[in-house]
């Protein structure tokens, strides 16, 4: 059984970067379904279209605040995350439910651009 895809996901960088986006939704929008949606993908379209409503609102989290932007996943790294799930159906339902993990966890960087965010609205007072 080949399994090479598991280590390609982890060790993904665009694959990270695209849960650390995914762990801004859940900070600021609470998007829980869209985090549902990835992670309980059953195929390849179901998956998308995750992903379409997650980048949906990359320009209301950016307009929000400017530091939201770095976290922001930018169209390669869009496109090497759904490279990844056309290996096979083992594959789509590994990195689904790895990028729904990663959701739900603490960011160094999601909390500092949080931080970040804070302190200019509070400098705008």
């Amino acid at each position: 059984m080949d399994m090479d895809y598991v280590s390609e996901i982890i060790e993904s960088k665009e694959v990270t970067n695209f849960g650390r986006y995914l762990a801004l939704l859940i900070e600021e929008e609470y998007a829980y379904e869209i985090i549902d949606q990835i992670g309980k993908a059953k195929n390849v379209e179901e998956f998308i279209d995750g992903v379409w409503k997650a980048l949906r609102l990359a320009k209301k989290l950016e307009s929000k605040c400017a530091e939201y932007s770095k976290l922001v996943p930018s169209n390669e790294n869009v496109k090497q995350v759904l490279a990844l799930v056309e290996k096979d159906q083992k594959a789509l339902k590994f990195l689904s439910r790895y990028l729904g993990s990663l959701a739900f966890t603490t960011w160094n960087e999601v909390e500092r651009a949080k931080i970040d965010c804070e302190k200019r609205r509070g400098g705008e007072k």
